[in-house]
């Protein structure tokens, strides 16, 4: 048996069971999940895909990549939502920059020229990657807002990263970033959790035993604001240093 796939809307962020139309070849949908609670200003209808067998049984729900309040922007792929699994997934959040790659003080990474890996960062995704746990980037980008750099630009840098990483056998299951200054107060901007919110959305998160690793204090806010457990690394800390600590908890 082929299984078929069905495109539609649904409404999400009312903290419920996603709102779908009535199609006959879905029979299951007590087997969707329950979605987080948003704003009533962010409720919002957004295109997802439905994967079924022939009988309707739902194989696989997807949101596809549609924004958050049009404040999110997602650098790579996600994987959806798999309703087959009996557990949600342990993620560990990831700043960027000083965290995955040297920062460069006072300007933004804006070509892969500019990208140096640090030290042991790709063992230390293999490593949790190997004890099961997803990696989710969560970077702030305002050298887009200051018009230093393009999305393009970013997003360059990103799938060159990402092939690089998977050369070595290493995947990251999705990237969320920022690209908007401090002053314009939109909801994704770390020290404020609105990305979070969309990866809560795109996958099926235990967020109480997820972690956000990052190397400023605005990113230990932002992951305690979304409910994930924390880690501040040092000046000069590797995350190949703090991962063993942070893996061995979740």
């Amino acid at each position: 048996m082929e299984d078929r796939r069905t495109e539609c809307s649904i409404l999400v962020g009312a903290g419920s069971k996603p709102t779908l139309p009535t199609l006959p070849a879905l029979s299951a949908l007590p087997a969707l999940p329950t979605l987080p609670t948003l704003p009533e200003s962010e409720i919002r209808s957004q295109t997802c895909v439905i994967d079924t067998t022939e009988t309707g049984q739902i194989r696989h729900f997807s949101l596809l990549p549609d924004s958050y309040s049009g404040q999110t922007h997602r650098s790579a792929p996600t994987q959806g939502r798999h309703i087959g699994l009996p557990l949600p997934q342990r993620v560990v959040f990831l700043d960027r920059d000083g965290v995955i790659n040297k920062k460069l003080e006072g300007d933004y990474v804006k070509s892969y020229d500019e990208f140096i890996f640090l030290p042991g960062v790709i063992d230390a995704i293999k490593k949790i990657k190997q004890k099961g746990l997803l990696v989710i980037i969560i970077t702030n980008q305002s050298g887009i807002g200051r018009g230093i750099m393009t999305e393009d630009d970013l997003a360059s840098v990103h799938e060159q990263m990402l092939a690089d990483l998977k050369k070595e056998g290493v995947t990251i299951d999705a990237i969320y970033h920022c690209p908007h200054l401090p002053d314009i107060g939109c909801d994704c901007r770390k020290p404020k959790d609105g990305l979070f919110k969309q990866a809560l959305l795109d996958f099926n998160i235990d967020i109480k035993n997820s972690w956000m690793i990052g190397d400023e204090q605005k990113d230990i806010d932002a992951g305690k604001k979304a409910g994930c457990k924390t880690y501040l690394l040092s000046k000069g800390e590797l995350l190949i240093e703090a991962i063993e600590l942070v893996t061995i908890q979740a």
